[in-house]
């Protein structure tokens, strides 16, 4: 009788270990860092063919599309694979899906690959120590039907590029105090 109980102790233990590697974890988000093979902090100087869609004033932001791009997951097709350089650093990447059927098929990928996430009022979201990934659902109001969209930030990336602005704010105030 003893044997039967740690045959079933050994049993549930190795279903727990199989379950919780099936579904992901906010580990692999952190490990993977990235999208596909772009891994944020990387400079925009080691990606090519990338053509500028957008240049904001501030943090020297600039948005990205890949020209040679599949735009695809598997056999889904993405839409405006975006990805953003702040400071010429990869600091998030952005797309979006069209079709209930694809949008469906993202977020079982999503949550096979990192976990259910945490629900939230318009989707899901995934919070890692050094990564956050949300993705969200709704409808195209210009050209209708359900879509997806998946926005993936390194929050490393964008804590680091803080630090430097409050490092460089912090040497101006101590340069104008000495010029007083």
């Amino acid at each position: 009788m003893m044997h039967l109980r740690y045959a079933y102790l050994i049993i549930l233990a190795v279903l727990v270990s199989f379950c919780s590697s099936a579904q992901g974890s906010l580990d692999a988000l952190d490990e993977k860092n990235g999208f596909k093979d772009a891994k944020f902090g990387a400079p925009l100087s080691s990606f090519s063919n990338m053509q500028l869609e957008f240049e904001g004033n501030r943090d020297k932001e600039k948005v990205y599309r890949r020209k040679d791009d599949s735009n695809k997951l598997s056999d889904i097709q993405l839409e405006n694979v975006e990805y953003t350089f702040i400071q010429d650093r990869l600091t998030s990447v952005r797309f979006l899906v069209r079709g209930k059927s694809n949008r469906e098929q993202v977020l079982k990928a999503l949550q096979y690959s990192y976990g259910t996430g945490t629900e939230t009022f318009i989707g899901r979201s995934w919070e890692g120590n050094i990564v956050r990934m949300s993705y969200m659902l709704g409808v195209d109001s210009e050209k209708g039907g359900d879509i997806g969209i998946c926005e993936i930030i390194s929050k490393k990336m964008l804590k680091d590029i803080s630090d430097s602005k409050d490092q460089d704010q912090e040497s101006r105030v101590r340069k104008a105090a000495s010029d007083l």
